[in-house]
């Protein structure tokens, strides 16, 4: 689908996740990890360019989401560096 006058939009991001920590609580296991990342957009129209970036970093758990996508989070986490 092609907007009148924008001739182009991209959006770029990267995200390096790292510090990746696995615990179990009171029969639980719940999963964290520090997440950086790093968005820029662009939409170009036939007057003007439009960028736009964000960066930020946050320590987050995952493992609500990491189980309803894949199942049962492992024993130990594979390594980053495979």
């Amino acid at each position: 689908m092609r907007l009148a006058g924008i001739e182009a939009a991209t959006l770029e991001v990267n995200v390096t996740v790292s510090e990746v920590n696995l615990r179990s609580s009171y029969g639980h296991r719940f999963a964290s990890a520090h997440f950086t990342f790093e968005c820029q957009s662009e939409i170009r129209t036939d007057e003007k360019s439009y960028v736009g970036q964000m960066i930020g970093n946050k320590e987050w758990g995952f493992d609500w989401y990491y189980e309803k996508l894949y199942g049962v989070l492992p024993d130990v986490w594979p390594s980053a560096s495979r």
